[in-house]
């Protein structure tokens, strides 16, 4: 860790600790002041399957009227679909206002493309999400490799075919989940980011349109006992191919942990759901990953902190550039360390 990370992670901490230590004295006399953001995979559950004692913390959550929301890099399906999976496998019920999925945020994006023709990438069911989220004018990669066979020539199309909107230009690519088919997606993206008609023959003003990206996660952990590539991965082939064959650099706006924009959005919903009318004074962020997770709740703002877990991608190695403030084993744990720390009684894990 180089000293000026060090001196920032120095002060970051003492300036927790001290506000952490103050509260204690008038934790059990008001509601909690504090939020915690929880990853999903890795820290709840693993693949289809519940970790052990997670329940148990949901439970004592609730009786200490603990607000705290789900944060997670995963998608591809309504805020609604995840939270009633999730509740399926914690066997305890979960709600949607308070699930935030990598493209959650994007939701203001429609503000801006309601009315515009967007490329949206994925899988699963991200064609509808993005049309629930208000966008009008969704086209997907398919629509345009039925309107031109010949686009990506090792895949054979039967008939051509119009695709949506097609005499207007396509204004931005949102990705909002980790794209299947590799090979014709990254083709398309490419030909969509230098433009023309057909796309990919140029625009004369060679400028880029907007790339809006859910995720960065380069691996994720699943049911498998290794990662597995994630959203990341395909960003970087991407990046790779667009500018090797342009010598431009791609311009990106990422959603998703650990950006900023995401954090914004977790902590104005903690807020929300705490129903104190005033911002809670400290902000835990859970997860499996230092890259997403820790990095994310560390350079969120100083009400956070951030709580590395040993439950998923973290292999216990350590990560000076992404040091985590607090490393448990699990979520039990985490909530453990949690309650000391605000002063409340942990009778209830």
């Amino acid at each position: 860790m180089t000293w000026s990370l060090m001196l920032r992670s120095i002060s970051r901490r003492s300036s927790r600790a001290f506000s952490i230590v103050s509260a204690r004295s008038t934790a059990s006399l008001c509601s909690p002041s504090f939020g915690i953001a929880f990853d999903i995979d890795g820290v709840f559950i693993r693949g289809d399957h519940a970790l052990p004692k997670a329940k148990q913390v949901l439970r004592s959550l609730q009786k200490n009227k603990v607000p705290h929301i789900f944060l997670t890099n995963g998608g591809g399906c309504m805020e609604e679909d995840k939270a009633k999976n999730l509740s399926r496998i914690l066997d305890w019920p979960i709600h949607s206002d308070h699930m935030i999925l990598s493209h959650t945020p994007m939701r203001e994006l429609a503000k801006i493309y309601a009315h515009k023709r967007v490329l949206v990438m994925g899988s699963h069911d991200v064609w509808r999400v993005a049309e629930c989220y208000g966008f009008k004018k969704v086209v997907r990669v398919e629509d345009l490799l039925h309107h031109y066979p010949t686009q990506y020539p090792f895949i054979h199309y039967d008939q051509s075919r119009p695709a949506p909107h097609h005499d207007e230009p396509i204004e931005a690519i949102i990705v909002m989940h980790d794209p299947i088919n590799w090979a014709p997606e990254i083709q398309v993206a490419v030909d969509v980011l230098v433009g023309g008609d057909p796309p990919g023959s140029g625009r004369p003003s060679g400028k880029q349109i907007p790339l809006f990206l859910s995720n960065d996660d380069f691996v994720f952990s699943g049911a498998y006992p290794a990662p597995r590539f994630a959203q990341g991965a395909f960003t970087r082939c991407l990046k790779l191919l667009y500018e090797g064959l342009t010598g431009r650099k791609l311009d990106v706006t990422n959603y998703g942990k650990p950006y900023k924009v995401t954090y914004k959005y977790a902590q104005s919903l903690l807020n929300t759901v705490s129903g104190q009318g005033k911002p809670l004074k400290h902000l835990y962020g859970i997860g499996d990953n230092p890259q997403a997770d820790i990095q994310g709740a560390n350079n969120a703002g100083d009400e956070w902190t951030s709580v590395l877990v040993r439950t998923g991608i973290y292999d216990g190695s350590s990560d000076p550039e992404h040091e985590a403030d607090v490393v448990v084993d699990d979520v039990y744990d985490a909530i453990k360390h949690i309650y000391k720390c605000e002063g409340i009684n942990d009778s209830t894990l």
